[in-house]
């Protein structure tokens, strides 16, 4: 449990047939403080996910316990929009002038947070397997590093430990080989899921939440989840609210992702999406698409 650097990891990957690859994504992300208003109380809504989306990328706002929140900007390293390109406070008060100028006003100290504040790197990490031998294994970090956008690496780091403690309960430690094997078929292709799923969750979170047709999209599917709760879980509730393996998830998300792309191609579907016969023709593929 030794995190994204693990040492232990380290020394694995000298053996062989231990799978192991780190991918840094092309955007990284600085914090600036939104600090509370002058009498305590907070400047935005404490219950609340706050996301300033432009397509390539984003600022979002996440509430403290002090009644403020930790705003960051997630962006490319380079080009238009590169954060390598705004070294300086007057930098970013620029950046926050033509991209996100509402929000200035709730940052008093921009200039001073942005010259201040590190700029750093967003790391992915997949290995396999995620033990070796009988007294040795990877949880957390040390196996799947992720991007933050799912909001899943402490949840995930967990659920190692719950899996590993349930594999405990049903076969004893007597033999340990076959739980760290069992533990390993079970959490490699979930921990790959969990990157894949953050990395899904930032292009929906920085590009499509802004986008006429996802916005529909969610409308549906809010409707038909409230209508029929027993057939339809949305992927952000089956990976937030259960314990369904995050593998299961990804892939009922992507049959949900087949369903909707023939919903949004019906005729007149921005005027009629609401209606019984929308319902039901997602009913139907429901039953039908796999």
């Amino acid at each position: 449990a030794d995190g994204a650097n693990s040492a232990v990891r380290n020394v694995l990957m000298k053996q062989p047939r231990f799978d192991y690859s780190q991918e840094y994504i092309d955007s990284g992300y600085k914090e600036v403080h939104i600090p509370p208003s002058a009498d305590g109380s907070p400047q935005l809504n404490l219950d609340a996910l706050h996301i300033w989306p432009r397509r390539e990328f984003m600022l979002m706002g996440l509430a403290n316990t002090d009644n403020g929140f930790t705003g960051t900007v997630f962006a490319p390293f380079t080009g238009d929009f590169g954060l390598d390109n705004l070294p300086t406070g007057k930098d970013g008060m620029r950046y926050f002038e033509t991209y996100f100028k509402d929000a200035i006003p709730l940052i008093p100290n921009l200039e001073e947070q942005w010259e201040n504040n590190p700029t750093s790197a967003l790391v992915c990490i997949r290995c396999k397997p995620y033990h070796w031998g009988s007294n040795t294994m990877l949880i957390g970090d040390a196996a799947h590093a992720t991007v933050p956008f799912y909001g899943e690496g402490m949840n995930g780091s967990l659920e190692d430990v719950r899996v590993f403690l349930e594999l405990l309960d049903e076969h004893g430690d007597a033999d340990m080989q076959a739980v760290l094997e069992k533990y390993s078929e079970l959490r490699v292709p979930a921990g790959n899921a969990l990157v894949d799923l953050s990395l899904r969750n930032f292009i929906e979170m920085r590009d499509l939440v802004a986008d006429s047709s996802f916005q529909l999209r969610k409308k549906i599917e809010r409707k038909v989840q409230a209508n029929h709760p027993d057939k339809w879980t949305p992927l952000y509730t089956l990976v937030k609210f259960t314990n369904i393996p995050y593998q299961d998830a990804k892939a009922e998300g992507e049959r949900h992702d087949r369903i909707m792309e023939a919903v949004l191609q019906l005729d007149d579907i921005e005027n009629r999406w609401d209606s019984p016969e929308v319902e039901s023709f997602v009913l139907d593929r429901y039953e039908n698409v796999r």
